[in-house]
C-alpha cells in the first residue's frame, strides 16, 4: 500500500538551513528581517524540500496577508501596463503577493472586485482608473481612507513611529473643485486651496501623517484627486508655512 506523500513541514526547511524554525518563519513573513546569507540559505531549504508556507495561518499570526490587490480597468490597450510590471516586482521582492483584478473601463465590476479583495484580508488595495462616478467615489472613500489608511497606520506602528490617519477633507486641510474635461471624469477633483496646519500639528507631535487623495469641494462633496497631485499640493503647502 502506497502512503500519500508528506508535505514537508517549516522544521524540516529550519534543519536543512541550519537555523531555528523562527527564523524560517521571519524570513518567509519579512525577507528583508533576515541577513541575506541566512536568506540564501533558506531560500535553497524551501527549493530543495519543496516547502509551502501555510499563509493563512501566517496571516493569523502576525495580522498580516502579504496579499496586495491591484485593480486596474484593463490590460489590453492599459495606460497602466509598465506601472503595474514595475510595482509588482517592487511588492514581489519585498515578500508580497499581487493579486490582479479587472473592474472594466465603466468600473462595472470595480465594487465586487473591492468586496473580493477585502474578503481576502488584502494588506492593501492599488486602486486605478479613469472615470470616478458617485459609487466609485464612495468605495474609494471607504478603502482608502478606511481600511489601507489604517493598515499603514498600523504598519508604521509596528515599527515603533506613531502615525495619524487622515483624508484630505479632515480638517480642512485640502479644499477641491470638480475637474472640468471632456468627457466628464465625474467626481474627479483638483486642488484650489489648502491649510496644513494639522499635518504641522501632526509633524510637530513626532508622528506622520498617512493621507488619503480625496478633497473636500465647496459644494460638500469629496473627490477623488491625483495622488501625485495630492502629494505636489502637499509639499507646497508646507512649504509655503515652513518660509
Amino acid at each position: 500500500m502506497t502512503r500519500p506523500l508528506r508535505a514537508p513541514r517549516l522544521e524540516e526547511v529550519a534543519a536543512l538551513a541550519g537555523v531555528s524554525a523562527a527564523t524560517v518563519s521571519r524570513y518567509l513573513n519579512n525577507p528583508g528581517m533576515v541577513a541575506a546569507s541566512t536568506g540564501e540559505r533558506i531560500r535553497r531549504a524551501v527549493e530543495d524540500t519543496g516547502y509551502l508556507p501555510n499563509m493563512n495561518a501566517g496571516a493569523l499570526a502576525s495580522s498580516r496577508s502579504r496579499l496586495i490587490a491591484a485593480l486596474v480597468p484593463d490590460i489590453a490597450q492599459s495606460i497602466f501596463n509598465d506601472t503595474i510590471e514595475a510595482m509588482i516586482d517592487e511588492l514581489s521582492n519585498d515578500g508580497n503577493s499581487v493579486m490582479m483584478s479587472l473592474t472594466g473601463a465603466d468600473n462595472n465590476r470595480l465594487i465586487a472586485q473591492i468586496n473580493a479583495a477585502l474578503s481576502r484580508r488584502v494588506d492593501a488595495i492599488i486602486l486605478t482608473g479613469i472615470v470616478t462616478d458617485a459609487e466609485t467615489r464612495d468605495a474609494a472613500l471607504m478603502v482608502l481612507s478606511g481600511r489601507v489608511n489604517k493598515s499603514l497606520v498600523a504598519s508604521l506602528g509596528a515599527h515603533g513611529q506613531a502615525a495619524v490617519g487622515l483624508c484630505g477633507g479632515d480638517g480642512l486641510i485640502f479644499r477641491a473643485r470638480k475637474k472640468r474635461t471632456a468627457p466628464d471624469l465625474g467626481f474627479v477633483g483638483e486642488i484650489v486651496a489648502s491649510d496644513p496646519r494639522w499635518l504641522e500639528a501632526i509633524w510637530q507631535m513626532g508622528a506622520v501623517p498617512v493621507l488619503s487623495s480625496l478633497a473636500l469641494g465647496f459644494d460638500g462633496e469629496y473627490y477623488n484627486i491625483n495622488a501625485d497631485e495630492m502629494a505636489a499640493a502637499c509639499a507646497a503647502a508646507c512649504a509655503t508655512t515652513s518660509s
